[in-house]
């Protein structure tokens, strides 16, 4: 029900402008259409009278005919005048324009190079190299949380229930953000919420030796330095049935479904497994995962990234993306940092979000 909510309301929100255009010209048509139709009686009844009830309807026939022809003939002059019009405009971005940073990561030999060149080893040790930028970025709903690399938390987007109250932390090494709340683990392994507590999800003041959060729709994941995992908040499609994951080094959670990632580089995922989210059973060698509205990316050593899931936004098509260190995944769009500091997108501009982030530089680490 939740995610048919959503997408009613992404459809109005996307087209509002389109419903009322209609809307206006249905009450400007109306009155014209009520207007022909008389004509159009007034005329067949001068013919009949006149030509007889069969060539009355021939004539009407043809005289709407020429009527079509020409409205037609009206609106492809138009429509290819728009279209050169929209031709010369600057075309909705899907990513920001790459970068020739000399520091940025290159790919070679399957092994990703960091930003002084210096090529990082296999697994397990380019896990925990990720994880850390992996740490730095979070998108949810209207909201975009980073990281800044001196422990303090920046954010953009909605505040309506205080999802971005985040002025006064500090000491913060991650940040996970989902729709109307955000989370932040310190360095002592405590864990700070602020936003709204449905279900509990806000309820993490108990938690202790947290190395890994997640925010999920309405639940919120802590990964321990044990390797086990922690749930709280909705549980109403098995999304916090995490208690018997063992070796898992990384997590996160979507919309009413968790992921996590195991230290052979393989991933596990509980909850519900709608448009095929879940489907990540087969993945290799991935270093870091991410879990949206309704879909799951993967993040392998390489730079290079996969995706399971809804792809209705094209907020699936990954393929071209390189360089990568961290990805974030949420409701219709991706957020990728790339090993320099900046941020590329793919997917749905929800709200103009990708517009304000644009500007973003130095999303880092904390340096300890």
């Amino acid at each position: 029900m939740r995610e048919f909510i959503i997408r009613v309301r992404d459809f109005f929100e996307k087209h509002s402008n389109l419903i009322q255009s209609v809307a206006a010209a249905l009450a400007i048509i109306s009155p014209i259409i009520a207007f022909i139709s008389f004509l159009l009686v007034r005329l067949f009844a001068f013919l009949s009278n006149n030509l007889g009830f069969m060539q009355a309807i021939i004539a009407i026939v043809g005289i709407l005919a020429m009527v079509g022809g020409g409205v037609m003939v009206i609106v492809k002059f138009f429509k290819r005048k728009l279209e050169r019009k929209e031709g010369n405009e600057k075309p909705e971005r899907q990513e920001i324009k790459q970068e020739n940073n000399p520091k940025d990561s290159r790919i070679e030999n399957s092994e990703l190079a960091t930003p002084d060149s210096k090529p990082m080893p296999k697994l397990p040790a380019l896990v925990e190299y990720h994880k850390k930028y992996q740490n730095c970025i979070a998108g949810a709903y209207k909201c975009i949380v980073g990281l800044q690399s001196n422990g303090t938390v920046v954010a953009v987007g909605h505040n309506a229930e205080g999802q971005r109250n985040i002025e006064n932390w500090q000491d913060i090494i991650a940040v996970a953000t989902e729709f109307r709340y955000t989370v932040g683990l310190k360095s002592d392994g405590t864990v700070v919420a602020v936003g709204n507590n449905e279900f509990g999800r806000c309820n993490v003041g108990d938690w202790r030796d947290i190395i890994a959060v997640a925010a999920g729709w309405s639940h919120t994941i802590g990964l321990k330095s044990n390797g086990t995992v922690v749930a709280v908040g909705n549980n109403g499609d098995g999304q916090c049935n995490v208690e018997d994951w063992r070796d898992i080094i990384a997590v996160a959670a979507g919309n009413v479904h968790t992921v996590g990632l195991k230290s052979d580089g393989t991933v596990v995922a509980v909850g519900n497994n709608e448009f095929g989210r879940c489907n990540v059973r087969y993945w290799q060698d991935i270093v870091a995962v991410s879990a949206g509205l309704l879909h799951t990316i993967g993040l392998k050593s390489n730079g290079t990234v996969v995706a399971v899931g809804d792809n209705q936004h094209g907020q699936c098509n990954v393929k071209h993306l390189r360089n990568i260190v961290a990805v974030a995944a949420e409701e219709a769009y991706i957020i990728g940092l790339k090993s320099n500091g900046t941020v590329v997108t793919v997917g749905r501009n929800s709200f103009g979000i990708f517009d304000i982030i644009d500007n973003w530089k130095n999303i880092a680490p904390p340096q300890h």
